[in-house]
């Protein structure tokens, strides 16, 4: 019986594997993975974490996600690997989500493979933050999962208008760092030039403070909360609402502030 069972889930591993990329990860143990991002690092220099704010990342893209070998900084699960466009001087966040994993540029077949930075995602470093100031495209990949797992980033120059994906207006980014404890950005995507309007809402529906009220360029913007009322107050901590509408977009967002 124990044979057939684990016939049937090799069965079943090997359909996943060749039905969808997502699934296409050898299967290895937490051990197996951890024995190779220690050998990885045997023969390769983790960059130290500079000393970033919080409140200074424009985003984040989350390792591990889905519970998959992927990362992900657009929040949808089949766009495998993802291409995050930022503004040069920005700063980017890798988070770990579940089992080991690296962040390191470049690709595998690259000799200079985690020469601009490279550092681990496991439980016991769960984040790592670059500030990207040079303009270009900085592929990276995961040292355990190799070409399974990758992604890029795009730095434009600061003065030009982020894209935004075809077919895709409105929160091109939810409310991050969520929960908070001070600042929250979130990305809005506008198809064309327009007004839009953005605003925080307790949970009871209140006016907490007015962001955004003017006419915008098409494309990405980031809009950021400084985490205070109109007052100038700090906001109180709980459960907050943003409210954005421009032209052929209305919708809302939660968040949390924390203590």
């Amino acid at each position: 019986m124990k044979h057939r069972s684990f016939g049937l889930w090799l069965l079943v591993a090997t359909l996943a594997r060749t039905a969808s990329p997502l699934a296409a990860h050898p299967a290895m143990t937490s051990a197996d993975m951890e024995h190779m991002l220690r050998a990885w690092y045997a023969s390769h220099r983790q960059t130290p974490q500079a000393a970033i704010p919080a409140d200074a990342v424009v985003d984040t893209i989350f390792a591990g996600a889905y519970n998959y070998p992927q990362f992900d900084a657009d929040h949808d699960q089949s766009t495998y690997t993802d291409t995050l466009t930022i503004y040069q001087g920005q700063v980017v966040l890798w988070k770990w989500v579940v089992n080991v994993h690296s962040t390191t540029s470049g690709t595998v077949d690259d000799p200079q493979a985690g020469l601009l930075w490279d550092h681990g995602l496991t439980s016991a470093q769960p984040e790592f933050a670059r500030t990207f100031d040079d303009v270009g495209d900085f592929p990276y990949f995961c040292a355990v999962d190799g070409s399974v797992m990758t992604g890029m980033i795009r730095v434009v120059p600061a003065v030009s208008a982020l894209p935004v994906p075809p077919g895709r207006i409105g929160f091109l980014a939810n409310p991050f760092p969520n929960p908070s404890t001070g600042s929250v950005s979130f990305r809005i995507g506008l198809g064309e030039s327009g007004r839009a309007h953005a605003a925080v809402f307790d949970a009871r529906g209140r006016l907490v403070a007015a962001l955004l009220d003017r006419v915008l360029p098409a494309g990405s913007q980031l809009v950021t909360w400084d985490g205070r009322v109109s007052g100038g107050r700090r906001a109180t901590p709980g459960v907050y609402y943003v409210s954005v509408q421009f032209a052929g977009f209305a919708g809302r967002r939660s968040l949390v502030l924390d203590r």
